[in-house]
C-alpha cells in the first residue's frame, strides 16, 4: 500500500475539521499521539465560521440576540460547511435555513437574513461602467432593428422579496438608529451599489415591474411596455431616468 501524499493528508484534514471524525487522520500520528488534540484545530475552524456570520448578519444578530443567533450559527455551521476558505461571503443560504427550521426563530428572522445577504452580495459585487445617455440611444435603436436584449441590471442589483414589510426594522438594526417610520409598503426591495455605497429601495408595483422585465428580457422597449400596463398613470420616462442615473443598468 503506497504511503499517504501531502494532499492526501490535506483532504482527510478537511475532512475532519468540517465533520469531527479523526479516523482518517490516524494513519498521520503517532502511537502514543492523543487525537484529541486536533479539536484545537476543529474549534478554531468554527469560531473563524461563527464570527463571519456575526459580520455578515448583524441585523439578524441583533433581532435575534446573540445567544440566539450562535445556536442558529452552529446548527448552520454543522450542516453547510464553507466551500471557500475565504469566509467574507460566507452563509449564501442561511435564510433558506431558517426558512427549513420552521418555527424556530421569530417572524421577522428570514427577511433579516434575506436583508443582510443582499445587503452584502451587492457589496461585493463585481465593479462595471454604467450605462451613458448615448449608451441608451445607441441600444434602443439595435432593440428596433434586431429586437434583441441589449441591456440588463448591473451586477450588484439584488431584488429581494420579503415575506412581510420589515424593512424599518432592519434599517433600525444595520445602522443602529431608532425612532425609525412604522413598517408599511412594498415587500419587494432593491439593493445596488453606486459610487462604493450601498443604496436600498422599496419598489411599488410599477418599479418592480419595470426592473423585472428588464431582469428578465432585456429589452427596455418591452419592460417599458410591461409596466405601464400595470400602472399607465406612471410616467415611464421618470423611472428610468432615475434608474440610469443610480448605475442600475448596464450593456449586455
Amino acid at each position: 500500500m503506497s504511503s499517504p501524499t501531502f494532499n492526501n493528508y490535506i483532504e482527510d484534514f478537511s475532512h475532519y475539521i468540517s465533520t469531527g471524525d479523526s479516523k482518517l487522520l490516524e494513519t498521520y500520528l503517532t502511537d502514543s499521539a492523543n487525537p484529541a488534540f486536533l479539536k484545537i484545530y476543529r474549534n478554531g475552524a468554527i469560531k473563524a465560521c461563527m464570527d463571519a456570520l456575526i459580520a455578515n448578519f448583524p441585523s439578524l444578530n441583533r433581532y435575534l440576540g446573540k445567544e440566539a443567533f450562535k445556536q442558529l450559527g452552529r446548527d448552520y455551521i454543522f450542516q453547510h460547511w464553507p466551500y471557500d476558505s475565504r469566509l467574507s461571503t460566507y452563509g449564501e443560504d442561511l435564510a433558506e435555513f431558517i426558512r427549513s427550521v420552521t418555527n424556530c426563530y421569530p417572524n421577522y428572522s428570514v427577511d433579516m437574513a434575506r436583508l443582510d445577504r443582499a445587503w452584502l452580495d451587492a457589496l461585493f459585487a463585481s465593479n462595471e461602467p454604467s450605462l451613458s445617455s448615448a449608451d441608451i440611444v445607441d441600444l434602443v435603436s439595435q432593440e428596433e432593428a434586431s429586437d434583441s436584449r441589449t441591456v440588463r441590471l448591473a451586477s450588484s442589483v439584488r431584488l429581494i422579496r420579503l415575506d412581510q414589510p420589515c424593512l424599518q426594522t432592519w434599517i433600525g438594526l444595520k445602522f443602529e438608529k431608532n425612532d425609525l417610520a412604522d413598517e408599511h409598503g412594498s415587500k419587494v426591495i432593491m439593493m445596488w451599489r453606486y459610487e462604493q455605497a450601498v443604496h436600498y429601495r422599496q419598489l411599488d408595483e410599477f418599479e418592480e415591474s419595470f426592473v423585472s422585465a428588464i431582469s428578465q428580457s432585456g429589452s427596455i422597449m418591452n419592460a417599458a411596455e410591461i409596466a405601464i400596463s400595470a400602472n399607465p398613470s406612471k410616467d415611464i420616462s421618470t423611472l428610468f431616468a432615475g434608474l440610469l442615473t443610480a448605475g442600475i443598468l448596464a450593456k449586455i
